[in-house]
């Protein structure tokens, strides 16, 4: 009769670990996990080179060969490509519902009309903002008088906007608001999620 065993598959940037009870083997990786010869290697117990996220388990029956070993792996990399691929059209479809919204926008700030001064519209607006360089924006019309403003940080925009008056962001009055940059950049700008 044979004994199913479950394997535990994490992942670093570098290499996939299975943790089969008390073994561990690492594979060398380069993007996500793929079937290749690259061979595993036998490491110390749960001894990892980086910090590593879980991913799966997936069952093996019998003791551990490289036969079940690698039939475990390539579900391994099928379960990371169905992952890799559902990720990538949900990005995608988050991508056209930004362009459709950006879209939307742009009518709404042709047509003139005044956005409320809430985080929902400032928002949408420094994402959109954020977008594009500076030099092409056509400001909307808000409740509350407003300059926004566009740095480079790295390579990447970080767009701003400080309220002439502030407004209620989570429970605290808040006035400046930032989308892009690190924490250090601006730091009396807060985030909009």
């Amino acid at each position: 009769m044979f004994r199913t065993m479950k394997l535990e598959f994490y992942t670093t940037n570098s290499y996939t670990y299975i943790v089969a009870g008390n073994v561990t083997f690492k594979k060398k990786e380069q993007g996500y996990p793929q079937v290749n010869e690259v061979p595993y290697e036998k490491v110390e117990a749960q001894k990892f080179t980086e910090r590593p996220y879980f991913v799966t388990f997936i069952d093996v029956d019998g003791e551990i060969t490289n036969e079940n070993l690698d039939e475990a792996y390539t579900k391994f990399c099928n379960f990371c490509k169905r992952k890799h691929e559902a990720k990538k059209i949900q990005n995608e479809k988050e991508m056209q519902d930004l362009e459709a919204d950006f879209r939307a926008l742009e009518n709404e700030i042709k047509e003139g009309k005044v956005f409320e001064a809430n985080v929902d519209n400032l928002s949408r607006i420094l994402y959109y903002l954020n977008s594009m360089n500076w030099g092409v924006w056509r400001l909307p019309n808000m409740s509350v008088g407003y300059s926004a403003h566009q740095y480079d940080y790295n390579g990447r925009n970080v767009t701003t906007i400080s309220l002439d008056e502030p407004i209620n962001y989570y429970g605290e009055m808040v006035s400046k608001f930032k989308i892009g940059g690190s924490r250090n950049f601006l730091p009396k700008y807060r985030f909009i999620r």
